[in-house]
């Protein structure tokens, strides 16, 4: 997240994913349950579809 100072104060801007760090963004990395992943679009669509089928299958 970048804070940017504005004449109306301090505002917080949009995740930027630490694009700056070699690490990747700090909040995945801080998460301390490792809930927050970075991942593709392909990742994400295989996620879902096998979600989709299981539910699918349970009913």
């Amino acid at each position: 997240m970048t804070v940017m100072m504005t004449d109306d104060g301090v505002q917080a801007l949009k995740c930027d994913l630490c694009s700056h760090s070699e690490d990747g963004p700090a909040c995945v990395a801080a998460c301390p349950t490792q809930a927050l992943r970075c991942m593709t679009a392909e990742e994400l669509e295989r996620l879902s579809a096998g979600r989709r089928r299981l539910t699918a299958l349970a009913m």
